[in-house]
């Protein structure tokens, strides 16, 4: 597990260069939310020692109600991430596109949820 840590804080300190101090890493038990502006990555330890993770883009409206509501993607294809440094360099790529306002085609509608 310390291999593992090692690779996460790499990962934290490279992400932590790109986006400054804007750039924000909460953790609540097993979930970890990096979060950029409005847009946020949802990221659990899964089984097998893989990190899962759900983009959210929290700039959106519900239609009906006009209420705030976050926009849920998950990456096309491979959706976790190995506890490797070439896993956890496709997850700051990953990260870094949709910080960076890329969403569809790599990045598949997965739903809505309503924010509070």
């Amino acid at each position: 597990m310390d291999a593992a840590l090692q690779i996460v804080g790499g990962l934290a300190r490279s992400l932590g260069e790109r986006f400054g101090p804007a750039l924000t890493v909460v953790r609540d038990g097993s979930l970890v939310r990096w979060s950029f502006g409005t847009a946020a990555a949802a990221v659990t330890l899964v089984p097998g020692g893989r990190l899962e993770a759900t983009f959210v883009d929290a700039s959106g409206r519900e239609i009906r109600t006009a209420q705030a509501a976050e926009i849920r993607y998950r990456r096309v294809g491979n959706t976790s991430y190995g506890l490797t440094p070439a896993g956890c360099r496709r997850f700051a790529t990953d990260l870094t596109d949709f910080f960076s306002g890329v969403r569809e085609p790599h990045f598949a509608f997965i739903g809505i949820g309503l924010s509070n």
